[in-house]
């Protein structure tokens, strides 16, 4: 994708600002009232959020035939290695994308033009796991998405009510 948008701009001779972001530790910061706020937002029932709460108060320790460590509580963030962390990684960090895909985020985007000269939907933002990609078409632009950004991180590690995001 970003070859596509890099080589667009080039035959078009246009600006493209493109802006890598990786989450450092992402798994592992997740707050566990984040996620319980999360799973509210996304009507995840009762059942299945009471399955996920021991999370809340987990321990864990290692043990082999002559060793035993000390019991490690897990205060925050998901463990890895199971498909749960993966899902409540991707339900957390879907509260910035619907934030990021309103219109108003949307016009920042760098729009490609295809083959018969017709706009293509712009991209802006695109996401894999932890690491993101932020395009836009000038440094202004990729500034305000950046600062969005910093909003909702800023959000989501005060652990601030789902409905009182930015």
């Amino acid at each position: 994708m970003m070859a596509y948008i890099i080589n667009k701009a080039q035959l078009t001779q246009r600006s493209v600002v493109i802006t890598l972001l990786h989450l450092k530790n992402a798994f592992g910061e997740n707050h566990h009232n984040l996620k319980n706020s999360v799973f509210d937002y996304h009507h995840i029932p009762n059942l299945i959020q009471n399955l996920v709460i021991l999370y809340t108060d987990f321990h864990s320790c290692t043990i082999s035939d002559n060793f035993s460590s000390p019991a490690v509580p897990f205060r925050r963030g998901v463990l890895q290695g199971d498909s749960l962390s993966t899902l409540t990684f991707n339900l957390c960090f879907n509260i910035f994308i619907q934030f990021i895909i309103q219109e108003k985020h949307k016009q920042f985007g760098f729009s490609p033009h295809d083959e018969n000269d017709r706009l293509i939907h712009p991209v802006h933002w695109t996401q894999f796991a932890d690491d993101a990609v932020e395009v836009t078409t000038n440094e202004c632009e990729n500034q305000l998405l950046l600062n969005s950004f910093s909003r909702w991180f800023q959000w989501a590690i005060m652990v601030i009510p789902v409905d009182k995001c930015v």
